[in-house]
């Protein structure tokens, strides 16, 4: 697969994963015969299990709720979960009304999510964008510096831009590694999978003094600090 850094990556091995699972490993059929018990295609002695995972319990937005291992669209009736690691990621996708559903898997660490939902909603026959690539602009390395430095959360957290191949080097949060994140905008950043990016802020003189990440309620800021 491909690492956040954009550069090839062989295939890698996580110990407290892979030691915490037992082992255990998930083959694209195995997520097939899942994704067909949580969309009722099958019966299984475990459905009563799978039903009470599937209980709304927590909700985190205007159309999703969150069960025990899994997150509800109440909009479309999607009910799924994902994951990754540094090279790639998969996202399973069930309609349990419609008993259908998709297992997509990637070879990056970020664009399975919004591939699953075009691909589950197209299934269910419902008109969404496809995620299209973000077109992105090259600034000189100078440029580039106005954006390094050392940035903090307003909850006190920590973290270091500086200048990579092109773009940006920032860490990753979920998993120890670095990514790149390439200018779309003179004061907007991506890494070019997800959905969001850095925006940058600046001052009345026109210096970077901050940036924000995020959208609504869970939307941060950061203040530039050196």
């Amino acid at each position: 697969g491909f690492n956040p850094m954009e550069l090839p990556e062989p295939p890698m091995y996580c110990a407290p994963t892979e030691l915490g699972s037992g082992g255990l490993f998930s083959t694209a059929n195995d997520l097939l015969v899942l994704l067909a018990a949580v969309a009722g295609i099958i019966r299984t002695p475990l459905d009563d299990t799978l039903r009470l995972g599937m209980r709304r319990w927590v909700k985190v937005g205007e159309d999703q709720v969150n069960g025990m291992g899994w997150m509800m669209n109440t909009r479309y009736g999607i009910c799924g979960h994902g994951g990754r690691f540094n090279s790639y990621n998969t996202i399973i996708n069930a309609i349990p009304a419609r008993r259908l559903g998709i297992v997509v898997l990637h070879n990056t660490h970020g664009m399975s999510g919004p591939l699953g939902i075009w691909f589950t909603l197209s299934l269910a026959g419902h008109k969404w964008a496809f995620p299209r690539a973000i077109k992105r602009i090259r600034l000189s390395r100078r440029l580039l510096r106005e954006y390094a430095g050392q940035y903090r959360w307003k909850d006190g957290g920590r973290f270091r831009l500086r200048v990579g191949a092109g773009g940006l080097v920032a860490p990753y949060e979920e998993i120890d590694v670095d990514r790149l994140l390439r200018p779309v905008s003179r004061d907007f950043f991506v890494d070019g999978y997800d959905q969001g990016g850095l925006r940058f802020l600046r001052d009345a003189s026109g210096a970077v003094r901050g940036l924000s990440t995020g959208i609504g309620k869970g939307k941060r800021f950061a203040t530039r600090v050196s």
